[in-house]
C-alpha cells in the first residue's frame, strides 16, 4: 500500500491537479487512440489524464488500443551523449511504469477511462527485409568505418515501427467493421510518450473556421521535427489514416516515387520521409506544440539521478510555449 501511495504521488507530482472543464452539449466524436511500442517503456498516466480523460469530459468517445509487445523482457534506450544502450529488464520496472507489468494490470488502469479497450500481443518482426535504398538515405550518425552498418541498424528498427503502427490501424478497421461506424479522428502515440498539455480532437480546435478548407487532417509537435515532421506522435481525420498507416511500408516496397520526388527535399531520417510521403499525398498539415506537446519519457529507474526526465534535443521550442514548466525534472 505504501508503495502504491508512492507511486500515485509521483504521478500526480508529474501531472498536477487535474483541470475542471465541464462537459458540453456538443456533437460526440468518435477517437481511436493507438499505442504501440514495447511494454517495459510504456508511460499512461498522461496519456489518461490529457488524451483520455480530457476528451471524454467534453464528451466524445474514446476507444483505445494498446498494440504493444507485451512479452519484452527489455528495452533499450539510448544514452544521447555517450551514444551507449541502456537495457532495461522487465523485471526492474519502477516508478509510475510498475503497474502496467502486463496486459491485466493495463486494463486495471485503463478501463475507467475509455470507452472501449483492446490489448494485442504484437510481436514485431525480427528480421524484416531493409530495402537497401532506404538505409542509403539515412544521415550517417556515426563514425564513417561504421557508417553502412548504423544506418542499417536504423532502418531495421524503422521498419518494425512502420510495421508495428500499420498493425494497429487493421484493429481499428475490424472494430468500425463491427460498429458499422467509422472514426472522425484517429491519434497514434508512442508507448513512451509523456503528454505535456492537453489534445483537443481537430473538429474541436477549428470548430469556428469559416474556410473549411483550411482545417487540417493532421496535427502533430512543431518541436523536434529534425526537418521534417516529428513522428513520436500524431492525431489525423479518418480520411487520411491510409496514407499515414500505411503509406510507410507501401513506400518502402512497392513503389517509391512519391517519397523520392524531386519536388520534395531529399530526407535523411524517419521525420522525413514521413514528411514526404504526407505532403506527397497533399495531406493539409498543422504542426503546433501547444495543441499536440509530446516527448519521449525517460522513467526514473533507468537514469543515473533515479529522477524522470523527457528526452528533447530542442528544448527552447518547448520553453517559448512554458510547456516543460508543468514537468518538475530535467531534459535527458
Amino acid at each position: 500500500q505504501q508503495q502504491q501511495q508512492q507511486q500515485q504521488n509521483e504521478q500526480q507530482q508529474l501531472l498536477g491537479s487535474p483541470s475542471a472543464r465541464p462537459a458540453n452539449k456538443q456533437q460526440v466524436k468518435r477517437l481511436a487512440v493507438c499505442i504501440t511500442g514495447q511494454l517495459p517503456r510504456l508511460e499512461l498516466a498522461s496519456k489518461i489524464r490529457h488524451i483520455f480523460d480530457h476528451n471524454r469530459r467534453v464528451g466524445h468517445q474514446v476507444d483505445v488500443f494498446v498494440v504493444l509487445d507485451l512479452r519484452a523482457r527489455e528495452s533499450t534506450f539510448t544514452d544521447t551523449l555517450l551514444k551507449r544502450p541502456k537495457y532495461v529488464a522487465q523485471g526492474n520496472i519502477g516508478g509510475i511504469s510498475a503497474e502496467y507489468s502486463n496486459a491485466t494490470a493495463i486494463k486495471r488502469a485503463l478501463s475507467s477511462h475509455v470507452s472501449h479497450l483492446r490489448i494485442v500481443d504484437y510481436q514485431q518482426p525480427e528480421h524484416p527485409v531493409v530495402p537497401t535504398w532506404y538505409a542509403a538515405m539515412l544521415k550517417d550518425e556515426k563514425a564513417k568505418d561504421h557508417g553502412v552498418e548504423e544506418r542499417f541498424k536504423r532502418a531495421l528498427s524503422h521498419v518494425r515501427i512502420f510495421a508495428n503502427n500499420e498493425a494497429c490501424l487493421e484493429y481499428i478497421t475490424e472494430r468500425e467493421t463491427e460498429q458499422g461506424q467509422k472514426y472522425d479522428e484517429i491519434l497514434r502515440i508512442r508507448e513512451d510518450s509523456f503528454v505535456l498539455a492537453p489534445i483537443s480532437l481537430i473538429h474541436d480546435t477549428h470548430k469556428n473556421a469559416t474556410d473549411k478548407s483550411s482545417i487540417p487532417d493532421y496535427l502533430a509537435n512543431s518541436c523536434d521535427s529534425f526537418w521534417g515532421i516529428n513522428d513520436k506522435g500524431a492525431l489525423l481525420q479518418r480520411p487520411v489514416a491510409d496514407i499515414y498507416f500505411r503509406g510507410p511500408l507501401r513506400n518502402l516496397y512497392l513503389d517509391n516515387t512519391t517519397v523520392l520526388s524531386k519536388n520534395l527535399r531529399r530526407f535523411e531520417n524517419p521525420e522525413g520521409f514521413l514528411a514526404n510521403i504526407l505532403r506527397g499525398n497533399n495531406v493539409n498539415i498543422e504542426v503546433d506544440a501547444r495543441l499536440f506537446s509530446v516527448l519521449p519519457f525517460r522513467p526514473g529507474y533507468v537514469m543515473q539521478s533515479r529522477k524522470p526526465c523527457l528526452k528533447t534535443f530542442y528544448p527552447r521550442c518547448y520553453k517559448q510555449y512554458d510547456l516543460l514548466d508543468k514537468f518538475p525534472y530535467p531534459r535527458c
